[in-house]
């Protein structure tokens, strides 16, 4: 046996060979030692969300952007390769939860080859906080930010829908009030009908809700909001018989004298005045009151705060009659080819006027004239009366009918 092994020199191998190894693993641990490295902020996924929803109705409403920190140890070939993507970190959600709050949980590192060990991670638990889902139907309103252009006003806001459909965690729901959609009147002169309009949800102080956890059934509903015209004008009350000289000396006293109107703009803008009523000269005495409705044309309104009636005192100046004698008479011949000839036989004439002394006073014989119109054509020879028209300054009225004499010739 000696002399096999030294024939073949087998011990010499085998020792060869145990110093081939050691060295060998020597030269590794030397080149290629271990090493520890940080990974920072590996993002922790969440499992059994659906679960969570399916058996309890509840989600997670803080905590799915929780990170950790992992310290990993392995050979440094190893880890030259080995990124943070590629460690994973799970936590998962059923293994506690079953009801709303905020929870510490475990989490378990995965590495992505053996031979790599977590030797540590930072924080130890993570908190999510979860809350049961409901919803919600909330009334919707409309804001009106800023005052309107001088001269209108902004009417009631219409809204297609009066409430929206929210879902989400409950303790969020509860804070919910409305949703509120803001409209600026700066510049709106005109009417809008069916806009389509963004809304926010609001707490019952008016504050902005975090809708980050919060779904909508629709984040947009749409608005009608009419704009009116605003405008003051001045009532009045008509004097009949027109042409009477009673009417053109009588006044009337209004209060109140205007009313301010709204409504659409072209409308208002159109309006003068509102008519109330009437008052006939020939029935009413000096100092008579009178009391009427104000209605303005349809689709106009009176403002709030305005009137309903109007109260109107009559003055009447007292008019007298006087007598004047006429000698400016004339004659006008409409035939078309007059071939006869007209002769006035009447020289002057007596005619009664009626009109305030003022007036009266201010009136003479030279400031009347009376003319007679006739059509020869249509008359026969001989001696025809005709009537007149008498001609008298302005506010005096003429008491009766008059006449001339004419003789038509051939």
């Amino acid at each position: 046996m000696k002399q096999w092994l030294k024939k073949y020199n087998i011990l010499t191998w085998i020792i060869s060979l145990i110093l081939a190894i050691g060295l060998w693993c020597y030269t590794m641990n030397q080149e290629n030692p271990t090493r520890t490295l940080e990974y920072r902020n590996i993002s922790v996924q969440l499992l059994g969300a659906d679960d969570l929803y399916n058996t309890y109705n509840l989600s997670v409403i803080e905590g799915t952007e929780a990170t950790v920190d992992v310290r990993v140890s392995a050979p440094s070939s190893r880890l030259a390769n080995l990124t943070a993507s590629q460690i994973k970190v799970t936590a998962n959600l059923n293994e506690s939860i079953s009801t709303s709050g905020t929870y510490d949980l475990a989490y378990q590192v995965i590495l992505p080859e053996s031979g790599m060990t977590c030797v540590d991670s930072n924080p130890s638990t993570i908190s999510v906080t979860v809350d049961r889902i409901e919803t919600k139907s909330v009334p919707v309103e409309v804001v009106i930010e800023g005052d309107s252009p001088d001269g209108y006003k902004i009417g009631e806001p219409e809204l297609q829908v009066d409430a929206v459909s929210i879902t989400g965690p409950e303790n969020e729901l509860d804070n919910v009030a409305k949703a509120e959609v803001s409209l600026n009147a700066k510049d709106l002169n005109k009417s809008i009908s069916d806009v389509s309009s963004e809304y926010t949800l609001v707490d019952k102080n008016g504050a902005s809700i975090d809708m980050t956890n919060i779904s909508r059934e629709t984040t947009r509903v749409k608005i009608s909001v009419p704009v009116l015209r605003v405008k003051e004008v001045p009532l009045s009350v008509a004097l009949t018989p027109e042409t009477s000289v009673e009417a053109k000396n009588a006044s009337i006293a209004l209060s109140p004298s205007t009313v301010e109107v709204q409504g659409d703009p072209d409308a208002v803008d159109a309006m003068e005045s509102i008519e109330v009523g009437s008052v006939n000269i020939n029935k009413a005495e000096n100092g008579d009151v009178f009391t009427f409705a104000i209605n303005p044309p349809t689709g106009i309104t009176l403002t709030n705060g305005q009137e309903k009636n109007v109260r109107a005192v009559l003055s009447m100046d007292s008019t007298e009659q006087r007598v004047f004698t006429v000698t400016n008479i004339s004659v006008s011949d409409t035939a078309t080819n007059p071939t006869k000839k007209v002769e006035l036989q009447t020289a002057s004439m007596e005619v009664k006027l009626v009109g305030t002394k003022k007036i009266l006073d201010q009136v003479n014989n030279d400031s009347i004239a009376v003319v007679a119109e006739i059509n020869s054509s249509e008359l026969t020879p001989g001696k025809h009366k005709v009537g007149v028209t008498v001609d008298t300054p302005d506010d005096v009225s003429v008491n009766g009918s008059y006449s001339v004499e004419v003789v038509i010739r051939d």
